[in-house]
Protein backbone atom coordinates (compact mmCIF):
# COMPACT_ATOMS: atom_id res chain seq x y z
CA UNK A 1 0.00 0.00 0.00
CA UNK A 2 1.54 3.67 -0.86
CA UNK A 3 1.94 5.92 1.83
CA UNK A 4 -0.60 8.42 1.97
CA UNK A 5 1.17 11.51 3.26
CA UNK A 6 4.32 13.23 1.21
CA UNK A 7 7.65 13.15 3.24
CA UNK A 8 7.08 17.16 3.64
CA UNK A 9 3.98 16.13 5.70
CA UNK A 10 5.67 13.87 7.57
CA UNK A 11 8.39 16.76 8.28
CA UNK A 12 6.06 19.03 9.63
CA UNK A 13 4.56 16.87 11.56
CA UNK A 14 7.91 15.61 13.32
CA UNK A 15 8.92 19.40 13.52
CA UNK A 16 5.91 19.91 15.59
CA UNK A 17 6.25 16.99 17.87
CA UNK A 18 8.02 18.24 21.00
CA UNK A 19 8.72 15.06 23.02
CA UNK A 20 12.23 13.81 24.75
CA UNK A 21 13.69 12.34 21.69
CA UNK A 22 15.21 9.84 24.13
CA UNK A 23 11.64 8.92 25.27
CA UNK A 24 9.88 5.26 24.23
CA UNK A 25 7.19 5.34 21.53
CA UNK A 26 5.31 2.68 20.09
CA UNK A 27 4.70 1.68 16.44
CA UNK A 28 3.31 -1.43 14.56
CA UNK A 29 6.01 -4.08 13.97
CA UNK A 30 5.21 -4.31 10.25
CA UNK A 31 5.58 -1.74 8.17
CA UNK A 32 3.74 -2.81 5.05
CA UNK A 33 0.08 -0.77 6.13
CA UNK A 34 1.01 2.48 5.13
CA UNK A 35 1.41 5.67 6.98
CA UNK A 36 1.15 3.72 10.43
CA UNK A 37 2.67 6.44 12.98
CA UNK A 38 4.09 6.12 16.35
CA UNK A 39 2.60 7.07 19.31
CA UNK A 40 2.98 8.32 23.15
CA UNK A 41 0.51 6.13 24.38
CA UNK A 42 0.41 2.21 24.01
CA UNK A 43 -3.00 2.28 24.68
CA UNK A 44 -4.10 4.52 21.91
CA UNK A 45 -7.07 3.74 19.84
CA UNK A 46 -5.32 4.32 16.62
CA UNK A 47 -2.28 1.85 17.33
CA UNK A 48 -5.05 -0.98 17.04
CA UNK A 49 -2.44 -3.96 17.92
CA UNK A 50 -1.35 -5.86 20.98
CA UNK A 51 2.31 -6.32 20.73
CA UNK A 52 3.41 -2.93 19.62
CA UNK A 53 7.67 -2.20 18.72
CA UNK A 54 9.11 -0.04 21.29
CA UNK A 55 11.59 2.16 19.78
CA UNK A 56 12.80 5.78 20.55
CA UNK A 57 11.34 9.44 19.22
CA UNK A 58 14.71 9.90 17.73
CA UNK A 59 15.17 6.59 15.62
CA UNK A 60 10.99 7.08 14.59
CA UNK A 61 11.97 11.05 13.27
CA UNK A 62 15.17 9.62 11.43
CA UNK A 63 13.27 7.07 9.50
CA UNK A 64 10.34 9.80 9.08
CA UNK A 65 7.54 8.04 10.75
CA UNK A 66 4.69 10.43 11.48
CA UNK A 67 3.48 10.99 14.52
CA UNK A 68 0.33 10.14 15.63
CA UNK A 69 -2.06 13.28 15.54
CA UNK A 70 -3.93 12.08 18.33
CA UNK A 71 -1.63 11.16 21.31
CA UNK A 72 1.59 12.87 19.89
CA UNK A 73 0.44 16.14 18.50
CA UNK A 74 -3.19 16.24 21.03
CA UNK A 75 -5.02 16.73 17.49
CA UNK A 76 -8.24 14.74 18.16
CA UNK A 77 -9.44 15.14 14.33
CA UNK A 78 -6.40 14.27 12.07
CA UNK A 79 -4.98 17.61 12.91
CA UNK A 80 -8.49 19.68 11.40
CA UNK A 81 -10.59 22.27 13.85
CA UNK A 82 -12.33 19.79 16.59
CA UNK A 83 -14.50 23.14 17.20
CA UNK A 84 -18.00 21.49 16.58
CA UNK A 85 -21.05 22.80 17.70
CA UNK A 86 -22.73 20.87 20.13
CA UNK A 87 -26.39 19.35 20.00
CA UNK A 88 -27.57 21.76 22.59
CA UNK A 89 -26.05 25.24 20.58
CA UNK A 90 -27.75 23.77 17.59
CA UNK A 91 -31.10 23.06 18.60
CA UNK A 92 -30.69 26.83 20.11
CA UNK A 93 -30.40 28.28 16.79
CA UNK A 94 -33.65 26.48 15.52
CA UNK A 95 -36.29 28.88 14.88
CA UNK A 96 -39.11 26.56 16.07
CA UNK A 97 -42.16 29.06 15.62
CA UNK A 98 -40.57 29.57 11.68
CA UNK A 99 -40.44 25.93 10.96
CA UNK A 100 -43.82 25.18 12.86
CA UNK A 101 -45.46 28.18 10.34
CA UNK A 102 -42.97 25.88 7.41
CA UNK A 103 -44.81 23.01 8.36
CA UNK A 104 -48.20 24.05 8.64
CA UNK A 105 -48.56 26.30 5.68
CA UNK A 106 -48.97 29.13 7.81
CA UNK A 107 -47.63 32.25 5.88
CA UNK A 108 -44.11 33.43 7.12
CA UNK A 109 -42.85 37.05 6.68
Amino acid sequence: MPNSITRDERRRRIGKDDGDLDDTVYRVRTGGRGDICYHDDADCADLQVDDPEDMTRRECHRRLYPPCTKCVLEEPHGGKSNQRPSLRNTLDEVDYEFEWDCEHGEEVV
